[in-house]
């Protein structure tokens, strides 16, 4: 679906500033058709900025493995940004051991990198146009209940100016 969204506040560099958001791919749930579609559609769009915002697995990240390929294959002009969701974490994963779990969640993190994502945890990013920017910010899972608290918005924008115009992700 396309949105055309009225935003005050971007730096005039920006205006016009093209984003792609999906998320939930669910992967273990999908199959090669699906993802490959998706990538396809993704990158007709020629976004300037693609955001990820969580949920790439359903339990652990070897169901990720057949499609790590086709989803590197997502390109824009300033990259793809992602977030984990709730799934992204060990507590739906049937392993007991906690170091298997927060190996699993390390795991999914260094994929999603080596796709050539970049993984906001709590963290941002700058993206400059003609000495203008934007910052995209990423925040955590923040969920109720038996779902993962680990949202911090105070470290996720640490050291951004108070003025700047801020991107602002969760799942």
């Amino acid at each position: 679906r396309h949105a055309e969204l009225p935003v005050t506040g971007p730096p005039k560099a920006f205006d016009g500033y093209r984003i792609v958001l999906f998320s939930d791919v669910h992967v273990g749930s999908s199959n090669a058709s699906f993802v490959n579609k998706l990538v396809t559609c993704i990158n007709n769009q020629h976004a300037d900025m693609v955001a990820f915002a969580g949920d790439l697995q359903n339990i652990e990240p070897q169901e990720l493995y057949p499609y790590t390929e086709t989803l590197s294959h997502i390109a824009a002009c300033d990259g793809v940004f992602s977030v984990l969701g709730n799934h992204d974490y060990s507590m739906y994963q049937t392993a007991t051991d906690e170091a298997i779990r927060a190996a699993n969640e390390k795991e999914l993190v260094s994929r999603e990198l080596q796709m050539g994502w970049n993984v906001l945890l709590n963290a941002h990013a700058t993206i400059d146009r003609g000495g203008q920017q934007i910052v995209i910010a990423g925040l955590e899972n923040e969920g109720k209940e038996h779902m993962p608290q680990k949202a911090d918005i105070k470290k996720a924008l640490e050291g951004v100016p108070e003025q700047a115009f801020v991107i602002l992700m969760e799942h």
